[in-house]
């Protein structure tokens, strides 16, 4: 949540797309947008796989991806969502 939060609030002009596995830990995550002002700018998600990867609607624009998912990096970052960054 804290990345989330912090990247809207940093980058006042983004459009904010928040993963989060862990039920609870989403809705802390949207509670934190809420309390500083960047949920209506933010899209909460639960899990992230390769194919919600591939599917955000923002890869037209410039888009920037930031990673906390611990190890898991290897199988969300595949082929297809590879090209995305290409």
């Amino acid at each position: 949540g804290y990345y989330a939060t912090g990247l809207a609030l940093g980058l006042p002009q983004a459009q904010v797309f928040a993963f989060e596995a862990d039920p609870l830990a989403l809705i802390q995550t949207r509670r934190m947008a809420e309390l500083n002002g960047t949920a209506g700018r933010t899209t909460f998600l639960g899990a992230c796989s390769p194919e919600a990867l591939a599917a955000l609607p923002c890869w037209a624009a410039p888009c920037l991806v930031v990673c906390d998912c611990e190890g898991y990096e290897g199988d969300l970052i595949t082929e297809r969502t590879a090209d995305l960054f290409r």
